[in-house]
């Protein structure tokens, strides 16, 4: 044994001599983000689709359909109510409709159960007092124009992201879609046919535009 040096003691290191770590160390694994409850963070109207657009179906047709019908109308009432004395009748659903306001010479009509179609009626034509050219052509436009004006609110109003997200924004694409379609086919000029209630037979706003534009030819 060495003078000086324990036994079962290792000798020294020397001074300036390399300490290495004898193990690397691992790398921590990367910890990962608490993942959301499954359906709590999506919406129900995605989580349920069909059922998001069964509701949006059912409110357009019950609440915004009568109202859009009913603007469409009074499109044609403005002209016949600003231009004569007579009384102007406006119909949402079949003109013998259920449901009945007078408003002074305009009186409104409206059927719950059948909002897909208007009708209007000017009671001046009744005892020989008919509108003019000009005010019947402004008359047969004013429907179909207030149909497109409605449409491009509501496309506007569905783009500018108003209303609640989902159904709520569902509704005015589909309400200004609808409108937009309504503009179409009351200002192409056709006759309607089967499936169209009252209205079987009988010829679009633009039809009559065109048969009073060029003499009833």
């Amino acid at each position: 044994m060495a003078p000086g040096r324990e036994a079962g003691r290792p000798a020294a290191r020397l001074s300036g001599a390399a300490v290495t770590d004898p193990a690397p160390r691992a790398a921590a694994p990367p910890t990962r983000a608490a993942e959301p409850q499954a359906g709590l963070s999506v919406p129900w109207w995605q989580r349920q689709p069909w059922l998001a657009l069964l509701l949006v179906a059912l409110v357009y047709y019950t609440a915004i359909r009568p109202v859009t019908v009913l603007a469409h109308e009074l499109g044609h009432a403005v002209v016949p109510l600003l231009a004569t004395d007579r009384p102007v009748i406006v119909a949402v659903g079949p003109f013998r409709s259920a449901l009945r306001w007078q408003l002074g010479r305009l009186e409104v009509r409206y059927t719950p159960w059948e909002p897909f179609y208007g009708t209007f009626r000017f009671a001046g034509a009744a005892d020989g007092r008919r509108l003019t050219v000009p005010q019947q052509a402004g008359s047969l436009l004013g429907g179909p124009l207030a149909s497109l004006l409605v449409g491009v609110v509501c496309l506007r109003l569905g783009r500018a992201g108003f209303g609640p997200p989902g159904p709520g924004r569902q509704l005015l694409q589909l309400a200004a879609a609808m409108e937009i379609v309504s503009f179409l086919y009351t200002i192409v000029p056709i006759q309607y046919g089967f499936g169209w209630g009252e209205l079987a037979g009988s010829y679009s706003d633009g039809y009559q535009l065109l048969r009073l534009l060029t003499g009833g030819r």
